[in-house]
């Protein structure tokens, strides 16, 4: 009961963005803004099932899923949001720098840095991964210093790619398999205006 309270209050105040990866939520930042000016933006990463968990309980008035809802969530309304495919940077002297397109496969056994606040992204490379090395960084400063000063790769994405990561012998090469593409999901209450 309290926990609701404190949430109805918070509301009054603060628009609540749940996601499930940081891209998505940086991504529909601006757009909040723009939209609810003077008011406050928090942003929260978590799984799936806490991020409906939490929409239930009025805790986030707005999340961003990488699987559908289920036909069962007939409290919750959702609409398609945008995609995003898994890519790995790697030093243009890489032997897979040369290819159009990787799969899990190509990668197995070596050690390659990835982004902490990736969520759900990391628990698909562990899973499709499971002799490769995954390096995980934390602090997204710390692991750009890292890969501009080692010839690791490095887990990208087609709508993270920046300029940098291609540039100083670096050549980014999206993973085919079907699992590193996901589409995402914005989801509300029924009822709560979208």
């Amino acid at each position: 009961m309290i926990e609701r309270t404190v949430a109805f209050d918070r509301s009054r105040r603060t628009i609540s963005l749940g996601a499930c990866a940081s891209l998505p939520a940086r991504t529909l930042l601006p757009e909040l803004h723009e939209c609810f000016r003077g008011m406050a933006v928090t942003t929260e990463i978590t799984t799936d099932e806490k991020l409906l968990s939490g929409l239930r309980n009025r805790i986030c008035q707005l999340v961003i899923l990488h699987e559908q809802p289920k036909d069962t969530d007939k409290d919750i309304s959702w609409r398609k949001y945008m995609d995003e495919r898994l890519a790995v940077t790697f030093p243009a002297d890489h032997p897979l720098a040369g290819k159009e397109t990787i799969t899990f496969r190509d990668l197995t056994g070596l050690s390659i840095l990835a982004h902490g606040g990736s969520g759900f992204w990391i628990d698909i490379c562990r899973e499709n991964l499971p002799d490769a090395k995954l390096l995980i960084q934390d602090n997204m400063e710390m692991l750009s210093e890292i890969v501009d000063a080692s010839t690791l790769p490095v887990f990208n994405s087609d709508r993270a790619v920046k300029e940098h990561d291609n540039a100083e012998g670096r050549v980014t090469v999206p993973i085919s398999d079907e699992a590193a593409h996901i589409i995402y999901y914005l989801a509300w209450l029924k009822g709560q205006k979208p």
